[in-house]
Parts: C-alpha cells; structure tokens; sequence
C-alpha cells in the first residue's frame, strides 16, 4: 500500500535510470544511498493506530556509518570499502531531496551513502540510524489567526509542554544473493496530544508518544531507485554497483 501522494512518488522515481544487478562470485562493491521523509501531513482517513513504545534489539554485527567493522575485518573485504561514508556532493539522491525539502507536506529527516561489499545473509552487517529531530510546531502563527485569544493561548501552552524532540533510530541491512535486498528496522518516535478543549489539563496529562515503524523486507535491482513507505515514513532506496577498477 501507498501512503503518500502517488503522482509525487512516481515523479521522484522517474529521476533515475534502471539497470539490473548482475551477480558474481567475487566479492562486489556497492554505493547505497538511503533518504528518509516524513509525511507532516498524513491522509486523515487513515485510522491505522500505533504503539506508545517498541522494542529495539541492536544486532551485535551492527555499527554506524564510519565507525569501526565490530570485529576484524574478513581477509576477503578491502578496509577501504567496507562501510565507509560517501561525500555528500556526490549523493545520487540531491534532486530528490531538494524536492522534498520543497514541498510543504514532506521533511527530509535522515539522508547518508555509504559504500559496503555485498554481503551473504549469514554474514551481513547492519547500518545503524540515530538522530534527534526537531519538533515541528503544532500550531503556527498562520493557525492563531483564526483562533480566540483563549484558544490561541491554549496552542501556544501545549507547544511548550511538547518534547522539542523526536526520536530516530533504526537498521539498515543490505544483502546480496541472486539478488540485492534490503532489510530495515525504523522506528521514529512523536509526541502528540490527544486534544480536549474543553479541558485542558486533562489534554497535557495525554501527550504520549507515538512510535512510527518502517519494517520491511524487499528485493532489489542496483541502478533503480526503490521506495518504502508507512503512513507517517517514506523512504528512497539507490544502490550502484562499484566498478571493479576502483
């Protein structure tokens, strides 16, 4: 199922060109670029419910972009293309994103490349995500104008009674067999208050947490671009196979 705008989506991922991964014994290299979204305006009819809390187990083969491999390194994999950062002037995904920070409905939360051998299943690393995100108001300025000065001042209190933060975390694991495939663990955590007017204590005793996860498993081609989503998450997905003379 798609959450977001389907005409928006297909234009993001008519941006680049497709091609499909070719499988080798030898070891092969490959460029992943990940770039997660927020939907800040989701559609209203969706009434899917989330958890106030989930748990979040960090594989023991698990590092961030640019720390050190936990363990040694395999005599197989080259150190300088295991797990390394890629400058972000060389992004693949710079369009998409520039889009995304464009239009009204969407933010950019989470955008990284980094190259990684293709790894077998029993074997496969996961990339880690943590950030801290701002809170984006709850009421702005423009809202206000149309509310009392009661109701204003009731906007103004539950922003600051909000957390200013919201939590991202996650896993990203890339695997290679006959075919690329991607398996992720993203749990985004939001605030949020269930409104009551009327009483507006009681509506401060409800802000609660809101935990967002985007936990897929997909097949993948390099050289295409793939897309992920929840009702809240969206997230591009470009892998590119590293020449060999590199």
């Amino acid at each position: 199922m798609r959450y977001f705008s389907t005409s928006f989506i297909f234009m993001l991922l008519c941006l680049t060109n497709t091609n499909a991964a070719v499988f080798q014994d030898e070891v092969r290299y490959y460029d992943v670029e990940i770039l997660l979204f927020e939907n800040i305006k989701p559609d209203p009819a969706i009434t899917e419910t989330w958890p106030s809390s989930l748990e979040f187990e960090v594989p023991e083969n698990s590092l961030f972009i640019g720390s050190p491999y936990p363990g040694p390194i395999p005599a197989e994999y080259n150190p300088r293309f295991t797990f390394k950062p890629i400058k972000a002037s060389t992004y693949q995904l710079q369009e998409e994103a520039k889009k995304l920070t464009e239009h009204e409905d969407y933010r950019v939360l989470y955008h990284r490349s980094w190259r990684q051998p293709g790894m077998k299943k029993d074997k496969a690393i996961s990339v880690r995500i943590q950030k801290e995100v701002p809170r984006l108001a709850v009421f702005n300025e423009k809202d206000n104008a149309t509310l009392t000065a009661e109701q204003s001042e009731y906007n103004k209190m539950i922003n600051e009674r909000l957390p200013k933060i919201n939590n991202l975390q996650g896993l990203v694991k890339i695997t290679l067999s006959r075919y690329l495939h991607i398996q992720t663990n993203i749990q985004y955590t939001r605030y949020v208050v269930e409104d009551d007017p009327e009483n507006p204590e009681a509506a401060f005793a409800k802000i609660k947490p809101q935990v967002y996860q985007l936990k897929q498993t997909r097949k993948m081609r390099s050289k295409e671009l793939h897309y992920l989503d929840n009702p809240r998450l969206g997230l591009l997905v470009y892998i590119t196979p590293v020449p060999s003379s590199k």
